[in-house]
């Protein structure tokens, strides 16, 4: 018996020995890149550049009336929001407000108060604030040492815009010159949409974004006919227009989960 357990060592032995060889010299296997992570909540402020189009006609004087324009300026404010992730698919909800520096003014028209005096009037618009809450949908990636996230976003949007309405009667020999401004605050609401891309900074917890949203705010101004009975030459009709509003900005924002997993 103990001849027969020596013989049956001596014949497992080396092929025992051959695969512990054979393991020796694999190479371990290559590690799982781990998914960039983007979830949790997060703060950070932005600034670009807005362009406000508008192409509504308002009547100023009977049968003048001023047309639309554009309106172009600067855009600041603040964002927060918070993404839950699903591997490589990130979603989340996302609040901003801006101040603005987006105004424009009309081409001057002119008209006559009477036969003899004549008036300059225009129409300015200054956008004070916007706001949005928006959803997110992106796609996160990783390589050339950062990661990154493109997404969309689509959500409802706020606007305060001053509009402003100046006639000027110039001074003449006949009268002296005068003018007179009128100034209508609005709150209009509409919708927004827009795409970016996200990249830490450093593989660390800082996120710099470059994005573009369209905003559109419906009709900005009341479509309305004008009656002239004693002189039907001087009926118009103002043109209600559309406001939308195109803006990129650039932002910073600070992510306070530090792991894929969420944990802070």
């Amino acid at each position: 018996m103990k001849k027969l357990a020596l013989a049956a060592l001596l014949l497992v032995l080396p092929f025992h020995t051959a695969l512990a060889a054979d393991l020796a010299m694999r190479s371990p296997a290559a590690p799982i890149a781990a998914v960039p992570s983007w979830a949790g909540f997060y703060l950070g402020i932005h600034g670009g550049y807005g362009r406000n189009d508008d192409d509504f006609s308002q009547t100023i004087f009977s049968g003048v009336a001023v047309s639309g324009f554009n309106s172009q300026g600067w855009v600041a404010g603040g964002h927060a929001g918070y993404n839950w992730q699903f591997g490589y698919v990130v979603a989340g909800m996302e609040g901003d407000f801006s101040a603005t520096g987006i105004k424009g003014v009309s081409d001057p028209v002119t008209g006559f108060l009477t036969p003899v005096v004549p008036f300059i009037g225009t129409v300015s618009t200054d956008i004070k604030y916007i706001s949005t809450v928006r959803a997110r949908l992106g796609f996160a990636a990783d390589g050339l040492g950062s990661s990154f996230m493109l997404y969309g976003t689509a959500g409802a949007a706020w606007e305060r815009v001053n509009e402003t309405t100046t006639r000027i009667i110039p001074a003449s020999p006949i009268i002296g010159g005068s003018s007179s401004s009128t100034t209508t605050p609005t709150n209009l609401f509409g919708w927004v949409a827009g795409a970016g891309v996200e990249a830490n900074v450093l593989r660390s917890n800082w996120i710099a974004r470059l994005e573009y949203l369209h905003y559109d705010f419906g009709s900005a101004h009341t479509q309305v006919t004008n009656i002239d009975p004693g002189s039907p030459a001087l009926a118009s009709v103002d043109r209600a227009g559309s406001q939308t509003l195109d803006v990129v900005r650039a932002g910073l924002s600070y992510k306070f989960s530090v792991d894929a997993v969420g944990r802070y």
